[in-house]
């Protein structure tokens, strides 16, 4: 990394090495989305009741768990920094956390595989919020430079596209077909996401370093004046909700894409993942163009109207529409995917002028 006018600047490597953190822990996501339930569901004829509770109490926990980390994160006052430290020190237990997932005993009864899944999913939603939390947190720290920024977003989203796709790809290859039963290349295949998950995100780590002047200038609010002004700002409500259900929708629809495939159209899942990424990936460079006419939130509003009305439509549609109506799902989706940083960015900058204090990772949450 080179400094000109104290003003960091990134090469090519730079980039593609703090995309790497964005590969690993959406890789790692996308397994998680597409294969949990039904792994639980189908593989160990779980209760889809407990299945619907685990899913509830883990939604409660999702929720609360990212201003409690990012509180943490903007109190931080080490000597290596309030970002970097929590993503390298937490990347080996995001995978174990992830494989143990998998390793339920399958002859335990429903009930105590029901509080193995619960408890493995909320340590591994932990892990991984601590690390996508300050991984987002730390962009408008590495630079002032809003060219670099916005160079390092788009590593960062071109990473994740490739994680999110792998991680869907990857266990519909590893994932018991019809007439089979054994699990073992399942749980191989899940200790090698682990790891890679990891590695990944710890290489990001050992390239970048924080700014001091990011840890040292602003005096921390202490937890009820955090709670306070978090709470206060509108602003950071709405988008928070936003935000909490687009992942949502994302997760349910990357869930349920094995389904679709295997129960409704009886086609191969790659067809599926074809269509929605196809309007993922246009929608990607479509957002920035409607961004810049209609505005940010306008945007980033239009492009989840379009996504949103194939997918009410989805249950009653022919068939052969279905991937139509997949396409512009993911055209929708790609609003959330590269806008919601930026409509974080402004929401970060109206608190820091209420409380004072500039608290990125209290702001991405």
């Amino acid at each position: 990394m080179a400094e000109i006018n104290n003003i960091p600047k990134f090469n090519k490597t730079d980039k593609m090495i703090w995309g790497m953190a964005s590969f690993g822990t959406s890789l790692l996501a996308g397994v998680y989305a597409a294969m949990l339930v039904i792994f639980f569901h189908v593989y160990l004829a779980l209760d889809p009741i407990l299945i619907a509770i685990a899913a509830i109490i883990y939604a409660v926990w999702n929720a609360l768990n990212d201003p409690l980390f990012g509180f943490v994160s903007d109190s931080t006052k080490g000597k290596r920094g309030r970002r970097i430290p929590y993503m390298k020190f937490t990347a080996p237990f995001l995978a174990l956390t992830f494989i143990a997932i998998w390793f339920v005993p399958i002859n335990w009864s429903d009930f105590a595989i029901f509080w193995w899944m619960l408890i493995t999913m909320l340590l591994f939603d932990t892990c991984y919020t601590i690390i996508v939390l300050v991984y987002y947190a730390l962009l408008p720290e590495l630079t002032e430079d809003d060219r670099e920024r916005g160079e390092l977003q788009k590593y960062l989203s071109l990473f994740y596209l490739l994680g999110a796709v792998l991680g869907f790809l990857i266990p519909d290859m590893l994932r018991p077909k019809a007439g089979e039963i054994s699990l073992f290349p399942l749980y191989v295949g899940m200790i090698v996401i682990g790891i890679i998950g990891a590695i990944c995100t710890i290489i990001t780590t050992l390239r970048f370093k924080e700014r001091p002047e990011f840890t040292q200038v602003d005096k921390p609010l202490g937890l009820v004046d955090s709670v306070r002004y978090t709470f206060k700002s509108k602003a950071f409500i709405i988008l928070t909700i936003a935000n909490f259900m687009s992942i949502f929708l994302q997760q349910i629809l990357l869930s349920f894409l094995f389904y679709l495939a295997d129960y409704v159209m009886k086609a191969p899942a790659i067809l599926l993942l074809i269509a929605l990424f196809a309007g993922l990936i246009i929608g990607t460079f479509i957002a920035n163009i409607l961004a810049n006419k209609l505005g940010v939130l306008r945007a980033n509003q239009f492009l989840l109207v379009v996504g949103g009305i194939p997918l009410i439509l989805l249950p009653f549609i022919p068939l052969s529409f279905i991937y139509l109506s997949l396409f512009f799902a993911g055209l929708g989706l790609s609003g959330p995917l590269v806008l919601t940083n930026v409509l974080f960015a402004q929401v970060t900058d109206e608190d820091e002028t209420k409380s004072g204090v500039r608290r990125e990772a209290s702001s991405v949450t």
